[in-house]
C-alpha cells in the first residue's frame, strides 16, 4: 500500500530475494537463516534416506538372485500324456529335486491342455541330470550344463517317438553357455519371467516380497515426513496454558499478548498509513518488530534499533527471518503484515512457520473476509486509534499521547 493510496495485491509483485533493513538507516543484514531445528531435522531426514536406499537395495537383491537361480521346465510331447507328469533333478553336488509338471493353464503353463506342459523350480547348480516321469514310464534326459547358475534359465524337454530330447538355455545367454534353437511351437510357451510366478513354492521368497514392500513403504513415509518436517518442528506451541501476569498485552489488559502466533486487524477505510504508524510505534517500544510489506511508508519510526521491514516472501523465508531476530535475548520479536492479500492456508502456513513463543498482527484491508478478522481499527482523532476484539467488544488505544 502507498501512503495515501489504494491498496495492491503485493504477494504478485514480491521481491525475488527478501533482505531485512534496520529502520532508519536502512543497514542490510542477511535473515534468510535456517534455524537450529530445521537444520537438525534435514540432517536426520538425510540420514535416514540413505539408510532406507542402502537397505531397498539389500533387499532388492534378494528377489533378483531368486529369479536368477530360478529354471523354467517346458515339455512338448507328440501325443496326449496321461498320469502324472514330473521331472527329477539330480545335481552332482546336492540332492534331487522332484518338480511337478502341468497342463491346465496355471503359471507357468499359459494354455490349458494344448500339449505344452510346464513347471518351475529354484535350481543354485549349473550341472545336473534329468529324468522324466510319465506315469510309470521313465525317460532319461541325460545331464545337461549351464555356463553359470547365476543367470535365469530354460530348460526345453522334448518327447517325440519315445526319444526325450533336453535342451539346456540360457534366457540372457553370456559366457560359453550352451544354446539351440527352441523346441517346436515354443512361442506359445511362457517365458522365464514367469518363474516369479512360481517362487511361492519357496516359502523364503515371501519373505523377501514382504521386506522389499515393507522399504518402500518406509521410503514413501521419510518422503512425507520430510515435506513437513518444518511443521512438526514449529506446531507445538509451549505457551499454551500459561497466563502473563500481570494479565494483558502490549498496549494494556485488553491489548493480545502476540506470544502465539497472528492475529487479523482491519484497517480503517482512511487514514490506513496512520494507524500502521500508530501500532508499529507502540509495539517498538518493547520489541523488536518486523514490518513484511511491498510499498512501505518511508518511515516507520524512529530510530531504535529495534524496526526492520523485508519484502513479501515464502511464509518458511519469512519464519527465518523471525527466527534470526527473536535470537536476540533483550527483547521479544513481534511481525506485522502489511497489505498481503492470501487465503486461510496462507495465512495458515505463514502462522505454522513463526518460531515458537512468536506472534503477530496481519493488518487487513477493511472489507477483508479472509481470514476471519479477530479486531477492527477506528480513529478517534488524528493521533488516537482504538483497537475493538470482534468476538468480546473489549478495546484498547493506540497511540494516544502521554
Amino acid at each position: 500500500m502507498r501512503a495515501g493510496g489504494g491498496f495492491r495485491d503485493l504477494q504478485s509483485h514480491a521481491r525475488p530475494r527478501a533482505t531485512v533493513r534496520s529502520q532508519p538507516h536502512r543497514t542490510t543484514m542477511t535473515a534468510s537463516r535456517h534455524s537450529a531445528a530445521h537444520a537438525r531435522v534435514a540432517a536426520h531426514a538425510r540420514v535416514a534416506a540413505l539408510a532406507l536406499v542402502a537397505a531397498l537395495a539389500l533387499v532388492a537383491l534378494w528377489p533378483a538372485q531368486a529369479l536368477a537361480n530360478g529354471v523354467l521346465l517346458r515339455l512338448n510331447a507328440d501325443r496326449t500324456l496321461e498320469g502324472t507328469v514330473t521331472v527329477t533333478i539330480s545335481p552332482a553336488d546336492g540332492e534331487a529335486e522332484t518338480v511337478p509338471l502341468a497342463d491346465d493353464g496355471t503359471q507357468p503353463d499359459v494354455t490349458a491342455d494344448d500339449g505344452n506342459w510346464a513347471g518351475a523350480l529354484f535350481l543354485p547348480h549349473a550341472e545336473v541330470d534329468v529324468l522324466l516321469r510319465i506315469g510309470d514310464t521313465e525317460y532319461d534326459g541325460g545331464s545337461v550344463t549351464w555356463s553359470s547358475a547365476d543367470v535365469p534359465r530354460d530348460l526345453d524337454l522334448t518327447l517325440k517317438n519315445d526319444q526325450l530330447t533336453v535342451t539346456p538355455r540360457e534366457a540372457n545367454p553370456h559366457g560359453d553357455g550352451t544354446t539351440t534353437d527352441p523346441p517346436p511351437d515354443a512361442s506359445n510357451l511362457p517365458s522365464i519371467n514367469s518363474v516369479s510366478n512360481l517362487i511361492d513354492e519357496n516359502p523364503v521368497d515371501t519373505g523377501y516380497i514382504m521386506i522389499a514392500s515393507g522399504s518402500i513403504a518406509l521410503i514413501v513415509l521419510a518422503g512425507a515426513l520430510h515435506r513437513v518436517r518444518h511443521r512438526l518442528v514449529l506446531r507445538p506451541k509451549p505457551m499454551n496454558g500459561t497466563e502473563l501476569q500481570p494479565s494483558g498485552g502490549f498496549a494494556g489488559p485488553d491489548s493480545p499478548t502476540l506470544i502465539d502466533g497472528l492475529t487479523y486487524w482491519t484497517l480503517p477505510e482512511t487514514g490506513a498509513v496512520d494507524a500502521l504508524l500508530a501500532l508499529v510505534a507502540d509495539l517498538a517500544e518493547h520489541h523488536n518488530v518486523l514490518v513484511v510489506g511491498d510499498d512501505l511508508p518511508d518511515a516507520l519510526g524512529a530510530a531504535s534499533g529495534r524496526l526492520y521491514t523485508c519484502a513479501p516472501d515464502k511464509p518458511r523465508r519469512i519464519g527465518d527471518h523471525m527466527e534470526a531476530l527473536h535470537h536476540d535475548p533483550r527483547q521479544r520479536t513481534v511481525i506485522v503484515f502489511w497489505g498481503i492479500d492470501q487465503d486461510d492456508d496462507g495465512w495458515a502456513d505463514q502462522d505454522d512457520e513463526l518460531p515458537v513463543g512468536c506472534g503477530g498482527v496481519a493488518l487487513l484491508r477493511s472489507d477483508s473476509e479472509t481470514p476471519s478478522p479477530t479486531h477492527h481499527i477506528q480513529r478517534q482523532a488524528p493521533q488516537r486509534w482504538w483497537v475493538e476484539d470482534n468476538r468480546t467488544g473489549t478495546r484498547f488505544a493506540l497511540g494516544w499521547p502521554d
